[in-house]
């Protein structure tokens, strides 16, 4: 599968084939991407972990390279789709844009072909920007610094906002929500979910015993 864009309106999702890439609105990223075609370990992930087992594996070939994990990739206009199967366990995931408003959805279908009762948890990730590519680019840590992040408790959304550093400045807001299992833990600091060194490849929130700090 080559590169895609999807897009609907101002809204506009890049995806590499190996699952990694950036969402914008306009000309405002929202998620971080670097562009770089040989690390490409940045994106929006969906982390999924046997309970039991410990086995984890990503729903896309990146970030994480689980062995024995295998990936096909599809697209057609206005959606892009990864079949995967790791340790018994089926997984397909969709992703497109809104058709009306500004968002996308991703949405993940897991089926268990093993003889046995299966747990799996289900881990979203990804990083937020909401300023121009090229002042985040320039600026990665600076940047981060005013980004603002909380759980609206009614929703079980995450928010984020960028803290305007002038009167005349003005944000939008992203949201980001889980739907159709209940949200039982999540985390805004990056250093605690991916852990001192390391990075989306191997994120320290998904060892053995590991639970998010809510």
């Amino acid at each position: 599968m080559r590169e895609f864009v999807l897009n609907a309106g101002s809204y506009e999702i890049l995806i590499t084939p190996h699952g990694t890439g950036r969402s914008c609105q306009g000309p405002l990223a929202l998620t971080r991407w670097g562009g770089d075609r040989l690390l490409d370990e940045e994106g929006f992930f969906l982390y999924l972990r046997d309970e039991d087992s410990g086995v984890a594996w990503s729903a896309t070939p990146k970030p994480l390279r689980t062995e024995g994990a295998d990936f096909s990739g599809s697209s057609w206009p206005g959606k892009v789709r990864w079949d995967g199967r790791c340790d018994g366990i089926e997984t397909r995931m969709e992703v497109g844009c809104l058709a009306e408003g500004y968002g996308e959805v991703r949405r993940l279908d897991v089926t268990n072909r093993s003889e046995v009762a299966r747990q799996i948890e289900v881990t979203s990730y990804l990083e937020v920007v909401l300023h121009y590519p090229e002042a985040d680019a320039n600026h990665p840590a600076f940047q981060k610094l005013f980004v603002q992040t909380e759980r609206d408790i009614a929703s079980s959304a995450l928010l984020a906002h960028r803290r305007p550093r002038a009167d005349d400045e003005s944000w939008p807001w992203l949201v980001h929500r889980m739907e159709g299992a209940p949200v039982t833990q999540w985390e805004t600091s990056r250093l605690r979910f991916l852990g001192r060194g390391r990075d989306a490849s191997r994120p320290a929130a998904l060892d053995a015993g590991t639970a998010l700090s809510n």
